[in-house]
């Protein structure tokens, strides 16, 4: 086969890998990260690919539900169309730091693919002007103010221990009609939003057993 043949059949295939990317972050996951998700991470990951406005996933710890949040920041700044705007939080900073953004910083910088489409921080990830995830850590509401993109997801690891506060103000800026919210935590005690959604029926609820 000629040069210019194996160059045209290569953007070819790009041209139709890509799509299927945007469309799966189960493919994503397998094909760009080189990871083989499992059966209920796979379940959170087509949940929040067909567009499912709250999604809670109760569980405990070292089952790969971090990982696959951080799959999540990755295929939506990478590839989702529109990208929406990542937003996650978590009771602590030194959780936001430690777990989720510390997967993210891992799974970006091994890949060559994601690394030439922007730059992952610590808890920041900008690929292009207006597209950009961040992780943060509050307890003033306010701090959610004025967030609003035509697509939003945020991602709240260890929803279970998250403010009454922080809920409120995150519930309030999901006004966009693509506006999505990952909920992520082991509901040890029987109050708060968190195990509210337990009961709530517009909640996409995936239980794994630790």
């Amino acid at each position: 086969m000629r040069l210019w043949e194996m160059l045209g059949r290569a953007v070819a295939e790009a041209a139709v890998e890509e799509p299927l990317w945007r469309m799966s972050p189960t493919r994503f996951m397998r094909e760009v990260l080189g990871l083989r998700p499992w059966k209920a991470q796979r379940a959170i990951l087509d949940a929040v690919a067909r567009g499912d406005r709250r999604v809670s996933v109760y569980t405990g710890h070292g089952v790969g539900k971090t990982l696959d949040a951080a799959a999540l920041v990755c295929w939506a700044s990478a590839c989702a169309d529109p990208p929406p705007v990542v937003v996650s939080t978590a009771p602590t900073f030194r959780q936001v730091r430690d777990q989720l953004w510390r997967e993210v910083n891992r799974l970006w910088s091994s890949s060559p693919r994601l690394r030439a489409l922007g730059t992952c921080l610590t808890t920041r990830l900008e690929c292009a002007a207006g597209h950009y995830a961040v992780g943060f850590s509050t307890r003033e509401a306010g701090r959610f103010q004025g967030i609003h993109a035509p697509r939003l997801l945020f991602i709240v690891d260890e929803a279970n221990a998250l403010p009454e506060g922080i809920w409120e103000a995150i519930d309030a800026c999901l006004v966009s009609e693509r506006a999505q919210v990952l909920s992520l935590g082991n509901p040890i005690v029987p109050y708060g939003h968190f195990f509210r959604d337990l009961d709530r029926p517009d909640v996409t609820r995936v239980r794994i057993s630790s």
